[in-house]
């Protein structure tokens, strides 16, 4: 009777100790499978944030311009009067731009005014690009200092004070090409200049 009860004892034990090594193991593989599964979720999560911001449009400013320096020639041959006068003269300008990031631009023009005096303008302004969402079509101002209007013409142009008088001019424009540019400068309420816009590229 004593051995029959010794050998059940003993085969209890064997089962429970197996029943615990198949447990343990069980425990361990789910613990991992736990944790691939929290990984691939994880990668997943991850795959998918870049691929939404892969597939997120580019936004731009309105005003584009390269970090590079660069420097535009403008020059205009005419100019259209509002009202002409009997001294009215032709209306020449050459000038010289130097672009900077943010659309920021300074520069210099000379120019003949209408009463055919040299006239020296030194300016800074700003551009933006796609002028009613239009690509080729932009804007510009710049405002600054001109000294020529002098004599008897130096009522002219308001606030003029020893030939020195603040100007601001806004300017249409449209990229006919990478190279030429036409441009509408408003000068108040005497006249229209139209010109032309050669970008230079980085001349530094």
């Amino acid at each position: 009777m004593v051995r029959h009860k010794v050998g059940w004892y003993r085969r209890i034990n064997n089962f429970d100790f197996k029943n615990m090594l198949y447990l343990k193991k069980a425990k361990s593989w789910a613990a991992q499978c736990g944790m691939l599964a929290l990984g691939s979720a994880a990668l997943g999560s991850v795959q998918a944030q870049v691929a939404e911001q892969s597939s997120a449009p580019t936004v731009t400013t309105a005003a584009t311009v390269s970090s590079e320096s660069t420097w535009d020639l403008t020059l205009s041959p005419m100019t259209v009067h509002y009202f002409y006068g009997n001294d009215h003269t032709p209306v020449v300008l050459a000038g010289l731009t130097k672009n900077f990031s943010g659309g920021w631009q300074a520069g210099t023009a000379v120019f003949a005014n209408s009463f055919g005096q040299p006239v020296v303008y030194a300016f800074a302004g700003q551009r933006y690009d796609n002028l009613f969402k239009l690509e080729n079509w932009y804007w510009r101002w710049n405002a600054g200092i001109m000294y020529g209007y002098v004599g008897e013409y130096q009522n002219q142009v308001p606030y003029n004070r020893g030939g020195f008088s603040p100007a601001i001019v806004p300017i249409v424009g449209y990229k006919v090409s990478k190279k030429l540019q036409v441009e509408f400068s408003f000068l108040g309420n005497a006249a229209l200049m139209i010109g032309f816009n050669y970008p230079l590229g980085g001349v530094d």
